[in-house]
Parts: structure tokens; sequence; C-alpha cells
């Protein structure tokens, strides 16, 4: 035999795995030469090559190996330089693996860990993700799982599981008893609740898509909860679950609001019935379960459920169903920055996560502006200040380049303005102590807190986006205290967003101003602050004056910016009764003509809403009471008012000139503790230490029957 194909070993060798030496001058190998054995090769070892799917499944193993070295070392440690470069097919021909010598495990570098010993957020939910993942490995529905905090019991058991072996999980599944885990949550909770009916096909209404059409184009690009292409293709095959049907009915109630189609109205020619039978299909068939743990169409069917009681009777509901929506947010873990499911295990699932994580923040986010917005406008504590850390909303790579980019950019604008108004809410209306009267050392604190929310304003129009700014703001360079919109933008939904953002930030100065307006005696304090909310409220209504002569169709808005005309026209009302005391019953007010606006707002919201009617008999009646004579009885429609007003500036677009005037009156109610409105606080300037206000409050009565007196006036007034 050929030396050149002969095996490396002789069969004997090879049977025995002894080293086989061969000679150039003996035919057999040493060891058969001194045993005298005949030195045979007919039996050698077949060559085997590996399959290829083992050789891919391999590959595949040492990337995902790959990925999590890189995402569990430290920042800054190169793993490359211990294991070498990635080999490919080329380098692999030119420097071929069995001719490197193999690094030992003890010649790799040890990664470098921070001697600390708390754990860090990420570390506290992989632990609690694989206490989660124990518990629920008979569980086929991953939805059910919940959030469980440092202080819970996961941390614990977990602890305890590093004593013990790895077990897969078709063991782990062999030791619990079927008696306590055969049915996950939902379907033990369903076998007890067999009153709500199954959904079919035909409680789907025959313009079902013109309805989902409606609902992206005049409420998901206000408040981007859903994502529209997700929501389409469910649609193919999602129709009978429940939970998701229970989003497809809230939409479509939704969406009748702004439908033409007579279909929708469960009572004939009247508007405000448009969307009930679809509310009466989810509330049959599709509510929640709720002692399952929710899912994210639970957690976002509960915010659509509160956009659409808006239009009801029921609208202060929405309050306690944000609180249980709060709820549902932190039992799934939403409020933390990686929730409790959001944990890739695959790499092709990286697109469907970042989708899924980022319609997870967008109800969070739904759900905190509802907050702000229902805690403001009913006067009650938010459900959430600063106990979460979730990432700001972003646009998904198929809405880039579209109209919804800028629906997100809008909406993070939002936040940041609704944040601004959780503070001013906690700085000036906590409800810690309520005092009799109102001394000295809390006017003080009062004047300090609101020239800090005043800065916070000034600083959020400086910092806005500049991609937001050249969509949605321009910043007047002459007065930049001033949030001043393009009054000629020719795109109708850009200008609808940018009108909502200016009205918004005008509520949050009423807000900051009124502090001292509900005081029945008079004083510069009062005055001042009556001037400056007054001004702000003429600004608004003009916003509203311009957005609704410009878009026919009503657009959706949260509660606080929606009641914003009943709101202003009340402060109106205030400053009209205010002028006419000291300048005389024949004085010519101004404020009558923007209450005749608010109250036309109000009147066209009605085809619409409850609030709006309630809004406008509250309102007329609080006319009559006050002697204020204002035409309620032929007031002209949104757009004749161009027509009947006295003069062109009446109803500018623009920022009256007159805030200027305002906002003077406010420096010099600050002069004395060097508070300067017009520009951001340096650092060091804060407004804490507040001096020499003896000359300001020479002119304010401190009384303990202040706060008596103004309740007496408010019980006259027969609401």
């Amino acid at each position: 035999m050929n030396e050149q194909t002969r095996p490396r070993a002789c069969d004997a060798c090879r049977r025995k795995k002894i080293k086989c030496v061969i000679t150039e001058e003996h035919s057999s190998c040493s060891h058969c030469s001194a045993r005298g054995d005949n030195c045979t090769f007919d039996h050698p070892t077949p060559f085997k090559r590996p399959k290829q799917a083992y050789v891919a499944a391999i590959e595949m193993r040492v990337s995902k190996l790959e990925s999590l070295v890189a995402r569990l070392a430290p920042p800054g440690f190169d793993y490359m330089k211990e294991v070498g470069p990635p080999i490919t097919a080329e380098s692999f021909d030119n420097n071929p693996t069995k001719t490197r010598k193999r690094k030992q495990s003890g010649d790799i570098a040890k990664i470098p860990v921070e001697d600390d010993d708390d754990a860090s957020d990420a570390e506290l939910l992989e632990v609690e993700r694989k206490f989660r993942k124990c518990l629920c490995i008979n569980d086929p529905v991953p939805d059910l799982q919940r959030y469980y905090g440092p202080s819970s019991t996961a941390i614990l058991f977990t602890a305890a599981q590093v004593y013990g072996g790895q077990l897969d999980d078709n063991s782990k599944a062999s030791l619990l008893r079927p008696r306590f885990w055969q049915d996950n949550e939902r379907i033990a909770e369903e076998k007890m609740d067999d009153d709500i009916l199954p959904i079919l096909p035909n409680d789907y209404p025959t313009n079902l898509d013109k309805l989902v059409e409606l609902y992206f184009e005049h409420v998901n690009s206000y408040f981007p909860l859903l994502h529209k292409e997700t929501i389409i293709q469910e649609l193919q095959f999602r129709k009978l679950d429940r939970s998701f049907a229970g989003v497809i009915m809230l939409i479509c109630a939704i969406a009748s609001k702004f439908s033409d189609d007579p279909s929708v109205l469960s009572v004939d020619n009247d508007s405000l019935s448009a969307g009930q039978k679809f509310y009466k299909t989810y509330k049959l068939k599709c509510r929640r379960n709720q002692l399952a743990a929710p899912s994210l169409n639970d957690i976002q069917s509960q915010i659509l459920l509160q956009w659409y009681l808006q239009s009801t009777p029921f609208s202060k509901a929405s309050w306690c169903i944000n609180g249980l929506t709060f709820s549902y947010l932190q039992d799934k873990g939403y409020h933390k920055k990686t929730s409790s499911d959001d944990y890739v295990d695959d790499e092709c699932e990286e697109e469907s996560f970042s989708q899924s994580s980022s319609v997870k923040r967008r109800a969070f986010y739904c759900a905190f502006v509802q907050d702000k917005s229902l805690s403001a406008l009913l006067g009650r504590s938010a459900m959430m200040h600063r106990h979460f850390d979730v990432q700001q909303p972003s646009a998904l790579p198929d809405e880039v380049g579209t109209s919804m980019e800028l629906s997100i950019k809008y909406f993070k604008e939002i936040i940041k303005l609704y944040s601004i108004q959780d503070e001013v809410l906690e700085a000036l209306y906590g409800t810690k102590k309520v005092s009799s009267h109102f001394p000295e050392d809390k006017v003080k604190e009062s004047v300090a807190k609101i020239a800090q929310l005043n800065d916070k304003l000034y600083r959020w129009s400086e910092d806005i986006d500049l991609e937001c700014e050249h969509y949605l703001l321009v910043i007047s360079s002459t007065k930049p205290s001033v949030v001043k919109y393009n009054s000629n933008c020719t795109d109708d939904f850009t200008h609808s967003l940018m009108s909502n953002l200016r009205i918004a930030y005008h509520i949050l100065q009423i807000f900051t101003y009124r502090n001292f307006i509900t005081m029945p005696r008079r004083s510069t304090f009062r005055s001042t602050s009556l001037s400056v909310a007054t001004q702000a409220s003429i600004n608004l209504l003009n916003i509203w004056y311009a957005k609704a002569k410009r878009n026919k169709q009503h657009s959706f808005v949260d509660m606080l910016i929606a009641t914003s005309p009943f709101v202003v026209c009340l402060v109106l009302v205030i400053s009209a009764c205010e002028c006419r005391k000291y300048a005389g019953e024949t004085a010519d007010l101004l404020e009558l003509k923007y209450i005749e606006i608010g109250l036309r707002l109000c009147r066209e919201g009605e085809k619409y809403n409850y609030y709006s009617g309630k809004e406008s008999d509250l309102l007329i009646q609080l006319l009559h009471m006050c002697n204020l004579h204002v035409d309620v009885n032929n007031l002209p429609v949104v757009e004749e008012y161009e027509n009947t007003s006295s003069g062109s500036s009446t109803f500018s677009l623009d920022t009256p000139p007159s805030t200027e005037h305002t906002q003077r009156l406010y420096l010099d109610l600050l002069g004395s503790i060097n508070a300067n409105v017009d520009a951001p606080m340096k650092e060091g300037n804060t407004m804490a230490t507040v001096d020499n206000l003896d000359s300001i409050l020479n002119d304010y009565p401190v009384t303990n029957t202040v706060d008596e007196q103004w309740r007496s006036f408010i019980n006259t007034l027969d609401f």
C-alpha cells in the first residue's frame, strides 16, 4: 500500500488505541513487528463529514453566544482581543484553524466587574424574568406574566435557586402538580365567568374599514396609542379574540363621532348617540377579566374607554378608569424601561420586540397625559408623579417620513408640557394643609413658586426640538417668552397640532397665575394675577376661534384642552365683574366679546359631547346672575365672528400687544425678589429666598374670614 494513502494507524494499533510507528525499512509498524503480528490496514476509520444542518446550528449558537457576551460585557471591554476576529470561509482558507494554537480558558482576561453591592435595574429585571419563567413554564400565554419589584419574593426565590442544579423545562413541569397548575389565570377565570357572550363575526359593522380609518385620522394622529399596520394586519385573524375585539369595538365607538353615516347612531337624528351600540357590544362581550393579568390589548381598551366616555354623561368616571389603567401598567411593568415580558430570546424577534416596546411606551404616556389632564380638571391628586422610568415614544420605521412622525413629535411636546402642569398642581394646589387664611409666609412661598414655574415654561419654549419647531412652532425673536405659532401655515393638520400646543401653553399660564384669583377681596396679588390670566384667556380663545374657523371637522383632544373655552370664560366673567365694579356699569367690556366666542364654541361642541351642553347652560346661568349682557339667543356661527367684530385687532391671530403689559405687571410684582420671567434663571438665582415684600403685602388684607367669604359667594351660584 502506498504510504501516502495509508491511514495513520494500522488495524491492531487502532483497536488498542496506541501510537502506530511505521519506519521506512519495514512495511509494518514497530508494534506489530515486535509481536510478530501481521500489520494490516484493511479496516480504516471512515471519514464522516458533519451534516450541514448541524454546522448551521453550531454557527447560530455561536452567533447568539457572541451577541450575549457583547450585551453582558461592560463598556469598553473588547472580547475580540481574547477570542480573535470572527471566522469566515475566506479567512479560514487563508489561515486554517488547525494551524492555530488554542487558547486555554485561563488565558482569557476576566471581565472587569464594578464592586457595587446594589444590583442595577437591568440585573434585577433579569433575575425577575428568570423567576417568572420558572413559575410560568406551563403557561402558553406570555401576556399573563406580571411584573415583580425588587422587594418581592422573586429575588429571594431566585437566590435560593443558585444553590441548586439546572433542570430542563420538562423536569420542572413534572414537579408541578396539575391540580394547581393545569389552567392559566385567564382560562380559569373564563370557566367561572360564563355570563359574557362570545364575540361573533356579525357583531362587526359593515363599514368597519371606514371607521378604523376615521379613528387613525382624527384620534390616533393626536394621541398615537395604536400602530396602524399592526391593527390592520391583526384584523384578518383576531376578530374573535375577545381582548382584541374590545379594542376594535371601542375604536368604532370613538370613530362614530367623526362619521356622517347614519348607521352609527343608536337614536335617529341624535348625534350624541353615535357609537353607543358599539360600546354596548364591548360591555356585553369584550370587557376584560378582572382577575387574570392584563394583556396589552386590555390596557389599550382601558385608555380607549376613557376617550369614548369623554363625550358621554359619564365623563367624570374617566379619572377612576385611568387609575385602574395605571394599576394595569404597573402590574405588567410598563412603568419601567424594560417591562417584565420584554426579553428577546432570538435575534429574529428583534424587530417585533422594538415594535412591541414602542407600543407599550405609547400606552403608558397616553395614560400619563390623561392623568395630568383629569387631575387638573377635577382638582384631584395625580395617580403617578415621578415613580416611573420610561423612554419617550418614538416613530417606528414604517412611520418615518409620514404624518405619524409629526404626530409623535407633537405628542412628546404635550408630554413635556403636562409634566410642567404636574409640577404646577403639586406646587400651588397641594392639599397637605388647608388653612383658614393666607399668611404672609405662604404668600412669599407662592410668589417664589410662580416665578420658578414661569421659568420652566420659558425653558420649554426654548428647548423645543428644532425639527418640531420647523413643523409646529415658531419662536418669536422679539418676545422669546411667548410661544407664537405660524398663522400662515397652509396645512390644516399641522395648524391643528400647533394650535393644540399653544392652547395647552396658555392653560398652563392660567393655572400658574390663577393662584390668587379665587380671593374675594381685592389685592395687588389678585389684580395682577387676574390681569395675566385674562390675557392668557383672550389668547386661548383667539386660537380656538382660528382653529374652529379653519377646521370644520372637530379634532380629538384631552379633557383639559376640550373644556378650556368654558374655563377661560369663567376667568373672563370674573375679570368683567371686577372691571365693572371699579369702572362703572357703563364700561365697555372687551371680555364680553370673548365670552361670546367661548359660549359659541361650547354650543358647537354640543353636537359631539354632553359636557359642552352642560357648560353652555352653566355659563348662561352665570351671565344672568352676574347681569352681564351677552346675546345668547342669537349667537352667530363661528365663521360669522370675523364680520361681527368691531375691529380686526380684536380677533387677531397673533399674540395681542397687551401681553407685554401684563408681563410687566407681574414683573413689578416680583421685582422685590429679583425675578426675571423673560430670561431663564441662572444657577444659584432660585426663588427660594424672598425678601422685602412688605410694601407689596401692605395691599393684601390678611384675615381669617377670606375663605369663608369666598365660599359664601360660591354658594350663591346654583350650579
